[in-house]
């Protein structure tokens, strides 16, 4: 019996792992997790335009992404692992060669623990997501995934961001500068909403609830974790102070 090509509707054979007209695995990655990461591990090294072509739907369609995955069209599109930790990559090398200016504890935090706070904040988002969508029947790769997508949208916007910012900056445009990060601010809210109402189907006061629970929570562990790594480099650097005296 015959099935038919997520991506392109074409027929196969059950024993074919490839569809003989795009090319696509027959294997939905969206049903398991273990093959979703299976997946990402076989391919992560291969790195084509794909990128590029992915680039404009996550910075102005949100959720677009995480639904063509979820729907079977994954081929035109580069890996939602392989691009997150491409751009995430990008970004922190950039704002580690940027430096934060602020001294040692600041540099140290931006340049090694910021990053590893991310990596841990990434799944602990789709967390949230199960916990307020946990009566949706969404598996966890619809929340992983939107959370992988979430977060590659944050840096590319955030290294869009920094470059208009160092762009007006030369023309000494502090105040547009401002105005320009609290737009970029308002973006990035308006984007996760309007992610979750494309990917989960969900609107009105359900939606904003959602969206403010998910905010609030994400908001508070960030601070939260952030101001712990701070707190212990602090200490850190005041015991080695006080031992050079």
């Amino acid at each position: 019996m015959a099935h038919s090509c997520l991506n392109c509707n074409a027929a196969y054979d059950p024993g074919d792992r490839f569809c003989r007209q795009c090319g696509q695995e027959t294997a939905d990655h969206s049903k398991n997790m273990r093959v979703f990461l299976g997946a990402f591990l076989a391919d992560y090294f291969t790195f084509d335009n794909k990128l590029f072509r992915s680039i404009v739907p996550l910075l102005i369609r949100p959720g677009f992404l995480t639904t063509e995955y979820l729907s079977g069209k994954r081929v035109s599109y580069i890996p939602p692992l392989r691009m997150y930790l491409f751009i995430s990559l990008v970004f922190f090398l950039v704002l580690g060669l940027s430096g934060s200016g602020e001294g040692d504890e600041w540099d140290r935090f931006f340049d090694t623990h910021l990053p590893r706070l991310f990596f841990l904040l990434l799944p602990l988002f789709a967390v949230f997501l199960r916990l307020l969508y946990l009566n949706t029947h969404r598996n966890w790769v619809t929340h992983f995934l939107f959370s992988v997508h979430f977060h590659a949208f944050l840096f590319l916007s955030s290294l869009l961001l920094a470059a208009l910012s160092a762009l007006i900056g030369m023309f000494e445009g502090y105040l547009v500068n401002q105005v320009l990060a609290a737009a970029f601010g308002v973006g990035w809210l308006s984007y996760l909403m309007l992610a979750m109402h494309r990917v989960y189907q969900d609107k009105g006061w359900r939606l904003v609830l959602r969206f403010l629970a998910l905010l609030t929570l994400y908001a508070v562990v960030l601070i939260v974790s952030s101001a712990v790594v701070l707190l212990f480099l602090t200490a850190g650097a005041a015991e080695a102070a006080a031992s050079l005296h």
